[in-house]
């Protein structure tokens, strides 16, 4: 039976691989060296943070699909009754779909924008297999599907990314049947329902907090520390799922306790520093997305 027990947090984002099969211009290379976590490492970690949230993320830098023991991955999770959310750049659902039928998760989140940074993705075959993927995944699962689009640029949302973006919305237009124009009900920011169990999502491209970016300001507010944190493929725990390469380390799960981690001085200073609106450390003073909150 599964303890009702409020746990400290919302969510827990464990990146089981930091490796990709595509390069896109909104998702920085990671300088890290490249890697997957082991079955034996991502079960220690589950064991671990089923203690802390009932919510696993299964990305930060690369693409979750490309991992060799994805079904040992979703099974373990399953063991433990987490809740799973994925993130994927589309390109490998339909390799996975026998996986993701028979250990659905709670949601996943297909980037669809990822088309149009990538040179030799054929639209129609991308969308295509996509859309096989999800009637099956609609079919025989009750996972929630978001079709995202986040790249919408402050500067000229109104013009050529909005432009850009039609022909996916046309497509979806089509293959929902739909008898409306999305453009419609579309709004930056928010899902619509398309059906029951999946959402379009438009919004703009945030950008990866970086040491040398030029924003830089400490006031605001995170909720890194406070209902999420997130835990690199090689054991890394950092505060948040922008800090991909590992900038803000507060120390290895596999060498110490997430207790000792997330207990430490360092930590606590930053809770601290948003509870007061401010931000302790230069990454985060870095990082655009704090504004949003």
């Amino acid at each position: 039976m599964k303890n009702n027990l409020v746990k400290r947090f919302k969510r827990i984002y464990i990146e089981i691989t930091n490796k990709c099969n595509l390069s896109c211009s909104f998702c920085p290379k990671s300088e890290r060296t490249l890697g997957s976590m082991s079955l034996e490492q991502f079960s220690y970690v589950i064991d671990t943070v089923a203690n802390y949230t009932d919510y696993v993320l299964l990305h930060v830098k690369g693409e979750p699909l490309m991992h060799k023991d994805l079904k040992e991955i979703l099974s373990i999770c399953a063991k433990a009754t987490l809740n799973v959310n994925i993130t994927t750049n589309g390109t490998l659902l339909d390799k996975n779909i026998e996986t993701l039928t028979a250990y659905p998760v709670r949601q996943i989140s297909v980037s669809l924008h990822s088309i149009y940074v990538n040179a030799g993705i054929d639209y129609n075959t991308y969308l295509q297999n996509i859309m096989s993927a999800y009637r099956i995944l609609n079919e025989k699962t009750n996972t929630l599907i978001s079709l995202r689009l986040w790249n919408l640029d402050e500067t000229n949302a109104n013009n050529d990314q909005r432009q850009r973006n039609e022909y996916i919305i046309k497509y979806i237009e089509n293959e929902f049947n739909l008898d409306y124009s999305i453009r419609t009900v579309l709004s930056e920011g928010k899902g619509h329902l398309l059906t029951d169990r999946t959402f379009l999502n438009i919004d703009y491209e945030f950008q990866w907090p970086n040491l040398h970016n030029d924003y830089c300001n400490s006031n605001g507010y995170c909720y890194g520390l406070k209902n999420q944190l997130a835990i690199l493929c090689d054991g890394t725990v950092v505060p948040c799922c922008l800090d991909g390469e590992g900038i803000i380390n507060l120390g290895n799960i596999f060498s110490e306790s997430l207790e000792t981690i997330i207990s430490s001085t360092r930590s606590q200073n930053i809770i601290n520093g948003f509870n007061s609106r401010k931000s302790t450390e230069d990454l985060c003073n870095h990082c655009s997305y704090k504004s949003r909150f």
